[in-house]
C-alpha cells in the first residue's frame, strides 16, 4: 500500500508515463513528477497556454510529442522547447470532449457529436459524425493496428483502419 504522490491532492483525470516521468491530467490542469523528484508540480507552460482551472482529462504521446486534452481543447508540447500550443479548435464541431487515444502517428479525439483523428500539432485529419459513422455520442475510443473501436452511447463500433 501507498500513499498518494506528494504534491498530488486533486483529483486525478488521466495519467501517462513517460521516460522518467509521469504526466498527471487532473480536475485543475496539467501537472508532473519526475522519477528524482520529491513533489509533483504544476506544468507552467500548460497553466499559460490554458490556465489553471481547466480540467485534464486525455494525456499520450505521438512519437516524441506529447499531447493532452481538456474537455474542449487538445494541445501538444513541443520536443524541442517544452513550449505547449493549441492545437486547431476541434471543440466546436465535436462539442465537449470525452475520449482520447495517442496512436503512433496521432491521437483519436471523441466528443458529443462525433470524434475526429489529429496530428501531433492538434491538426485534424478525419471525421467520424453521429447518424454516418456513428449511432451516438462517444463514451470511449481506443485503436490496434487494425482496428478503431468507439465507444458510444448505444453500444461500441468497430471501424476498419485503412493505411494511409
Amino acid at each position: 500500500l501507498s500513499l498518494p504522490a506528494p504534491g498530488i491532492i486533486r483529483s486525478v483525470r488521466a495519467l501517462h508515463a513517460r521516460t522518467d516521468t509521469v504526466w498527471v491530467g487532473t480536475s485543475r490542469g496539467l501537472m508532473s513528477l519526475a522519477r528524482d523528484d520529491s513533489v509533483a508540480g504544476d506544468d507552467a507552460g500548460w497553466r499559460r497556454l490554458v490556465g489553471s482551472a481547466a480540467p485534464v482529462i486525455g494525456i499520450g504521446s505521438v512519437g516524441d510529442t506529447l499531447m493532452a486534452m481538456t474537455l474542449d481543447r487538445i494541445a501538444w508540447r513541443d520536443p524541442f522547447t517544452g513550449t505547449w500550443r493549441s492545437g486547431v479548435d476541434i471543440g466546436s464541431s465535436l462539442g465537449r470532449l470525452v475520449a482520447f487515444h495517442a496512436t503512433a502517428h496521432g491521437a483519436w479525439v471523441g466528443g458529443e457529436r462525433g470524434a475526429v483523428f489529429v496530428d501531433a500539432a492538434g491538426r485534424p485529419r478525419h471525421h467520424l459524425r453521429i447518424g454516418d459513422e456513428l449511432p451516438a455520442p462517444v463514451t470511449a475510443i481506443t485503436s490496434s493496428e487494425q482496428y478503431l473501436w468507439v465507444g458510444t452511447q448505444r453500444g461500441v463500433v468497430r471501424l476498419t483502419l485503412v493505411p494511409q
